[in-house]
């Protein structure tokens, strides 16, 4: 009986003594789980980053092949002097093309106001235009008489 209890003592140290190896064998792989995840992250992160400078810098080397060949193609289709006409022309087209849109800017400012008072604002308005009309075409109808 003393020998069962040493024997079944014997092989719950070694079940324990096993348990505890399992136990920190799992701790161990959680650790190296949770290490690898993290090295993935800083890994791809750099790797995001490396990609985002390189396609910036394919982008940018695009963007000065383009212009140099613009440049190219100009200098190659058009004499000197035309081109400074071009870029005359090209300054005059990009001023009007700003006023025009400062123009939009004010005419969406007044139109807000126009809504910001109200609808009864809106109905007066119309009726202004509605009476315009009718004063326009009894202009009309009265040239057409006279004459």
């Amino acid at each position: 009986s003393s020998l069962e209890e040493a024997n079944d003592s014997n092989i719950s140290r070694q079940f324990y003594a096993v348990y505890e190896q399992e136990e920190l064998e799992m701790q161990n792989i959680e650790m190296m789980a949770l290490l690898l995840d993290e090295y993935k992250c800083n890994v791809q992160q750099r790797s995001s980053i490396y990609q985002i400078k390189e396609a910036t810098a394919i982008a940018t080397a695009q963007a000065y092949k383009v212009a140099k060949t613009r440049d190219e193609v100009r200098r190659d289709t058009y004499p000197p002097a035309t081109l400074q006409v071009l870029q005359t022309v090209r300054g005059l087209v990009d001023e009007e093309r700003m006023r025009a849109a400062s123009e939009v800017e004010r005419a969406r400012a007044r139109v807000q106001e126009y809504e910001g008072l109200g609808t009864g604002f809106a109905r007066l308005a119309f009726e202004y235009g509605a009476a315009l009309a009718r004063l326009r075409e009894r202009e009309w109808a009265l040239e057409q008489v006279q004459a």
